[in-house]
């Protein structure tokens, strides 16, 4: 039958009004229909079924409202405006996950219950502008995946062409470089690449430095300078105090040769060694205002090379109960070994570029470290590229050694110094040299402790050589003796200097009075001292013990050519034990081999210390080419008291030598503890303790005592006291004297 529909939104009737036609199905499609660009509904007989469908097209949507066969149909044509829509939701998907219209007008994409006008959960992708004229409220993250890279204000990946861009709590990242057009207002700190906001009330300044930007203080950078303080820190550049390094090491990793690290005042705890580059200064406020304390109590502080200066700082350990065994306050670089910081490279330090060497200075510094070595100067570690350069020195103004049981200054391995003022308390030894090290010492002092000046040995063998001729002794010209091939070891021609020793390797078969065969391989000896280890008891002042010097094997006379036997005499004290023994005459030429005891009649009992005999160079002529090789002439200054022969071989070593004047001792040998070593502690001075000069080695020195007794040498002493002069050299002196004028009076 024939009927119509009657859309009641729409106000339409289809087929037309009082029309009629007969369809099964209605089909609402969305498509162009004859009212294209109008609202006009007109059905159009489907083509497949013209008798049984009829397609009612539209440009627009349709919906429904309610289920079943009474569900009404909605053509949408006002779908988002807001007006004129008689239903309640519009949803496309399961339950509206993927759009939601509410009959608020709100549209949600990707979520149920839309609360904004335009409400989506997850991506929005636009492929073309987006334009907002009001506020853009993001809660999440917005991303900007262009590349477009620009330094152009009106281009680039995020362009505001008006206003501003504000943001009221967070952070502002940029990961690449940013360029300001405008004025920076800040309301708050800046903060540096060291997180830090910068001083209050001080006059800093932003500053690039290295890969970032710091707050500095202002001023101009200096060159040759790097600021060291206890409010540093090693990342920061050092060339300004305010930015500081924090440790000296930081400050030596970075110094170049003509710099000076300056230092202020504090307790610096270093990772030692500190290796300082050639021709670098570390000055500190004052010394008693910065303090270096080691980390590694048994390395060196400082390791110096050519031209270096140490000054106004002190060395200390933690506690004063901290040991430091072999620890250097100063010293070469080790060879074979590395700094822990600063310029980390090891020994040997060299003359550098100049070709002359140039000592390190230590000046005006205090140690307190104890066990310790204040200036620790080894000859193995320094060196030279070319002969004459290779010095080895140090040079030193005011050095107050206050290390207990320490060594104020050791020099060994042919090392030298210059030693002004130093001023040792309570060392072990104040002044040691071995294996060939020799210093000037002046305007110096040594107060307390087991030693004063303590010298042992030679060096090692510098120039070999032969006897050029037979050497008969005539009592005049036996100091002189011509060398032939007298060479270093790269077998280059040298001239013997004084400072070096010579001794003989002769053959005791050229000799009729020697005991033995065959050349020695060792100096003849004579006795050094006689040490008494129990003083016995019941003797008498008045008639002293006998004391004999022997072999072992109970001969008297020395075994080598032309000896001299030894005397001594017993010192009795008033309780009477034996309190010394006294040489009157050492002895010469004693072989190395023999075994030499002390007999001392009753039950006091003693050892018997030897020493080598050497043989002092004071001068020689320069090498001469005779056609059979090179000589030099040698002048010794002792007699040597046998003959030597032709082709006698000889070496030449360098003395270890103390050569001092005007030293002051005081309370020597009253121990290495301040508490024990003072006189009203009833500690009492050991005379023998001021200098002590072994095997070979050298002091020649003046002195005074803490008694002001004056004395020059260990053989003349003025007593202050009596107003007397006494001593072994004095004595000797004064019986060649008047010897002859008593036999002449006889």
């Amino acid at each position: 039958m024939g009927c119509k529909f009657y859309i009641q939104d729409e106000g339409v009737y289809i087929p037309s009004e009082e029309l009629a036609q007969s369809f099964a199905v209605l089909n609402f499609l969305e498509g162009n229909s004859f009212g294209i660009g109008t609202n006009t509904i007109i059905p159009v007989v489907n083509i497949d079924n013209p008798n049984w469908i009829a397609d009612v097209k539209s440009q627009d949507l349709w919906g429904f409202s309610g289920v079943g066969n009474s569900a009404s149909i909605y053509r949408l044509t006002n779908v988002g405006i807001g007006t004129g829509v008689v239903f309640e939701r519009f949803q496309v998907g399961a339950a509206g996950t993927d759009l939601v219209v509410t009959e608020e007008g709100l549209i949600g994409v990707g979520l149920t219950n839309p609360t904004f006008r335009l409400d989506i959960l997850g991506d929005l992708h636009a492929t073309a502008e987006v334009e907002f004229d009001s506020t853009l409220d993001v809660d999440g993250d917005v991303t900007f995946n262009s590349n477009t890279a620009s330094i152009d204000p009106d281009s680039g990946a995020l362009v505001v062409t008006a206003g501003g861009v504000g943001i009221s709590t967070g952070n502002l990242n940029v990961g690449g470089d940013t360029h300001l057009y405008g004025t920076l207002e800040l309301d708050n700190s800046l903060i540096d690449i060291n997180d830090s906001p910068g001083p209050v009330g001080k006059d800093y300044r932003l500053s690039s430095v290295g890969t970032g930007v710091s707050w500095r203080p202002s001023g101009v950078e200096t060159q040759n300078t790097i600021w060291v303080t206890k409010n540093g820190n090693d990342s920061n550049s050092g060339l300004l105090e305010g930015d500081a390094k924090l440790t000296v090491g930081a400050a030596a990793a970075i110094a170049q040769p003509g710099d000076t690290i300056k230092i202020r005042p504090g307790r610096y705890i270093e990772n030692n060694p500190i290796g300082l580059e050639r021709d670098v200064t570390v000055t500190g406020e004052d010394l008693r205002l910065v303090t270096i304390e080691p980390q590694n109590t048994s390395l060196d502080v400082f390791w110096v090379r050519r031209g270096c200066l140490i000054e106004n700082l002190n060395f200390a350990g933690s506690t004063v109960g901290v040991n430091h065994p072999g620890c250097g306050a100063v010293a070469f670089p080790v060879t074979g070994s590395t700094a822990n910081s600063g310029y980390t490279t090891g020994g040997p330090a060299t003359e550098g570029p100049t070709l002359r060497w140039r000592s390190p200075y230590i000046r005006n510094c205090t140690n307190f470290m104890t066990g310790s070595i204040g200036m620790r100067i080894d000859g193995n570690d320094a060196s030279a590229s070319i002969p004459g350069a290779d010095l080895k020195s140090m040079v030193c103004d005011s050095f107050t050694q206050y290390n207990e049981n320490g060594i104020g200054v050791s020099i060994t391995n042919d090392a030298y110094a210059q030693l002004v003022s130093i001023f040792t308390i309570n060392c072990d030894k104040a002044i040691y040299v071995d294996t060939g090290g020799q210093c000037d010492l002046t305007n110096s002092n040594s107060s307390f402790g087991n030693f004063g000046l303590y010298a042992v040995g030679l060096g090692a063998t510098q120039y070999s050589g032969t006897v050029f001729a037979d050497v008969i002794p005539d009592g005049e010209t036996n100091d002189t003796v011509v060398g032939l091939d007298v060479q270093d070891s790269n077998l280059d021609d040298r001239r013997p200097f004084d400072g070096q020793a010579a001794y003989f390797k002769i053959d005791l078969s050229n000799y009729a009075d020697a005991v033995g065969s065959g050349r020695i391989n060792a100096p003849l000896q004579r006795v050094d001292r006689i040490d008494v280890t129990n003083g016995g008891s019941g003797y008498s002042a008045v008639n002293p013990p006998t004391v004999t010097i022997r072999d072992n094997d109970g001969t008297i006379i020395p075994k080598g050519p032309q000896g001299i036997v030894a005397e001594a005499v017993a010192v009795v004290s008033a309780a009477g034990t034996i309190s010394s023994v006294d040489l009157i005459e050492s002895g010469r030429n004693y072989l190395s081999t023999q075994n030499i005891v002390v007999d001392i009649d009753g039950s006091a009992t003693g050892t018997v210390r030897m020493s080598p005999i050497y043989y002092t160079i004071s001068e020689a002529t320069e090498p001469v080419n005779t056609g059979a090789g090179t000589t030099t002439t040698m002048l010794f200054n002792e007699f040597i008291p046998y003959q030597l022969y032709a082709n006698d071989p000889f070496t030449l070593q360098r003395i270890s030598r103390i050569l001092t004047s005007s030293h002051s001792f005081e309370y020597v040998g009253t121990g290495t503890s301040i508490n024990t070593a003072l006189p009203f502690q009833g500690a009492l001075p050991i005379k023998e303790n001021e200098v002590v000069a072994l095997d070979g080695a050298q002091i020649p020195f003046t002195s005074t005592d803490q008694k002001g007794n004056f004395d020059i040498g260990e053989g003349i002493q003025v007593d202050q006291t009596t107003s007397t002069i006494r001593g072994r050299d004095f004595s000797k002196a004064i019986q060649a004297e008047v010897t002859p004028l008593i036999l002449a009076l006889r």
